[in-house]
């Protein structure tokens, strides 16, 4: 399970450009983005097996001729998004006279995600477009030659140009940059995630607001309160979404409105529609709230979030601010309009959705299964012998070390005894 990035830049517009998309289609789009940022080439190479989890979930769950199915997919990829899409052959030939010789290509680069893994797995080589990368072709370099097309490279640090490095400013104050949750933007459009579209675009635009600190080690750059100032809050490490600091004695940002007078509220950057744009803090937008609460408090439960609002000195939890939103009053509109809404989240968050994801799509458990393959591979046994001893067949032990099917307990107890019995 080759998880992406927990944090990679991504341009806003191209979050809801692919929403129109089918799910299966803005996933392997997604997974396009990740890699291009993490490889920093338009051209990137997706192994077969990575882009079957995405879809499917584990191997357990994959159609009987999957390959099949993910050419037929891949081959639905939208042109202004995909320029060329290319299936790396696995076989070479070799003409030595009158004879023709195959042989198996078993070179996996080092820009595959799945370099040094023991899986068996194929290369997919797509060519991403301006389109597709929206505002991140501001960090493009140069351009050079990938197997007779066109390919460009990228640097994400500083650019060395003044006019564009004015250009990028510009870019992230007016938002189109964020940070986009790798594993929810690809995952999470997945039938078996169990997540629903509003509840995708809301999570990706409070990851979007999290308190960062430059100097923190963590892959998110999170700034970590060891004591937050909430009382609705479970007392230990945290971070939030709150947006960052005004100034260096703020402890994080106050957090934004749900809608807000000029309309730059939680449903703009979330990416939610109001009625009435005229009047964003009208109560005719009651509805459009309603639905934003009701993904919220669903994202609450699922990746162990605690969203609050604060109107003066009052707090209110997720379900004290779903039941404003319920209500006729319109003083209560009024202070549901007014409060300022942040997400805390324990410090582990990410592990958390990590393992939400691996156990939404069955996948197979990632300490115990490339171990035993490593041992197994690596031993000095046939591996008929080792299947005879797991009593098991030799077709099935190919199918575990290739990773289709997860190791039952039974199997690998056996097998781990098996090759223990001269050490």
């Amino acid at each position: 399970m080759p998880i992406p990035s927990d944090a990679f830049l991504l341009d806003r517009k191209t979050i809801l450009a692919l929403a129109s998309c089918s799910p299966r289609v803005r996933q392997i789009l997604h997974a396009i983005q990740a890699e291009v940022v993490r490889q920093r080439y338009s051209a990137v190479l997706l192994p077969d097996t990575a882009i079957a989890e995405i879809v499917w979930g584990g191997a357990s769950r994959w159609p009987k001729r999957w390959r099949r199915d993910l050419r037929i997919l891949v081959s639905k990829l939208p042109p202004e998004f995909v320029e060329h899409a290319d299936w790396r052959p696995v076989w070479s030939r070799e003409e030595r006279g009158r004879k023709v010789i195959r042989r198996r290509q078993n070179v996996c680069p080092n820009r595959c995600p799945l370099h040094g893994s023991d899986v068996p797995h194929r290369h997919l080589l797509v060519y991403a477009t301006e389109e597709l990368m929206g505002a991140v072709e501001h960090y493009r370099t140069c351009a050079i030659q990938v197997l007779g097309r066109g390919c460009r490279q990228y640097d994400f640090s500083h650019p060395n140009d003044k006019d564009v490095a004015a250009e990028v400013k510009s870019q992230w104050k007016d938002g189109r940059f964020v940070y986009a949750h790798g594993p929810a933007l690809v995952y999470g459009p997945a039938s078996w995630s169990g997540l629903s579209s509003n509840e995708l675009l809301i999570w990706q635009a409070i990851f979007g607001e999290l308190t960062r600190n430059r100097r923190s080690s963590r892959s998110d750059r999170a700034r970590v309160f060891a004591h937050p100032n909430c009382p609705l809050v479970p007392d230990g490490p945290n971070v939030v979404f709150a947006g960052n600091f005004r100034s260096s004695q703020q402890a994080g940002g106050q957090g934004y409105r749900i809608v807000g007078q000029t309309n730059r509220g939680w449903l703009r950057k979330a990416g939610l529609e109001i009625r009435d744009r005229q009047r964003p803090m009208a109560i005719t937008n009651r509805p459009c709230v309603r639905e934003f609460f009701l993904a919220l408090t669903g994202l609450e439960s699922k990746f162990h979030l605690t969203a609050v609002g604060r109107l003066g000195d009052e707090w209110l939890s997720s379900e004290a601010m779903a039941k404003l939103a319920r209500s006729r009053s319109r003083a209560e509109w009024t202070g549901l309009m007014n409060l300022r809404l942040r997400v805390y989240a324990p410090e582990e968050y990410l592990e958390r959705i990590r393992a939400y994801f691996q156990k939404q799509g069955g996948f197979a458990d990632a300490e115990n299964k490339p171990a035993l393959a490593i041992r197994i591979n690596s031993s000095p046994y046939k591996k008929k012998e080792i299947a005879e001893a797991a009593k098991i067949s030799s077709s099935a032990l190919s199918e575990f070390l290739a990773g289709r099917r997860s190791w039952p307990v039974r199997v690998r107890d056996a097998i781990e005894s098996y090759l223990e019995r001269d050490i």
